[in-house]
């Protein structure tokens, strides 16, 4: 699923640092997860009770991963999980992202999008990312169209939100893909290619 569809006014000079997850980072992702606005505008789920019980969650997502914080002033505020499927779908990731209410509007999706597909093409060398996003998050639809995602299908009565049900949007990026690395080399350069292209951005 995707970013909440409300916002927060933009704040000149913000500095964005993007960096793999940790496991200290979990407290910050699991209130992300059950702030109201993102389970309004992005969430099929029930808020979490307890960290163990997010934890327990996110581990069962799948073995091979790639997931992302965003930091301003040192402080976790937004979330990318990529998650690559399996068996004969493993060309195939789905992700989920995630920004508090508080901070957004100042481009922490959008780098956290970067790099999670920046990781997606270079050192996973996948063919189809895919996701679900709700028919009335505007401000999701118009970012991943951005990145060249395209609707695929519409999911009706998708989820309950309250009283009202509401649809939801599968989208999907199709590239060709170059496989995963086939040795440790390749893996290394792949790598080195991805903190390049990354450097790259962040200069921006």
């Amino acid at each position: 699923m995707s970013a909440c569809v409300r916002g927060a006014p933009a704040r000149t000079g913000v500095a964005i640092a993007v960096r793999l997850r940790e496991d200290r980072d979990d407290l910050s992702i699991f209130e992300l997860v059950n702030e109201a606005c993102f389970r309004h505008g992005a969430s099929h789920l029930d808020p979490f009770p307890a960290l163990d019980g997010f934890r327990a969650w996110l581990s069962g997502l799948g073995d091979t991963r790639f997931e992302t914080v965003a930091e301003i002033d040192g402080q976790v505020v937004g979330f990318c999980g990529l998650y690559i499927l399996p068996q004969r779908r493993n060309h195939c990731a789905w992700f989920f992202l995630g920004v508090r209410e508080s901070f957004q509007g100042n481009g922490v999706g959008k780098r956290l999008l970067q790099t999670t597909i920046a990781a997606a093409d270079i050192l996973f060398g996948l063919g189809r990312l895919e996701l679900t996003v709700f028919a009335d998050n505007e401000k999701a639809l118009s970012l991943y169209r951005k990145f060249g995602f395209e609707i695929e299908g519409r999911h009706r009565n998708f989820v309950h939100r309250g009283d009202e049900r509401v649809d939801a949007y599968s989208m999907a990026r199709i590239r060709a893909e170059a496989g995963p690395p086939n040795s440790v080399e390749e893996l290394q350069e792949r790598i080195r290619e991805l903190a390049c292209w990354l450097r790259s951005r962040l200069a921006e």
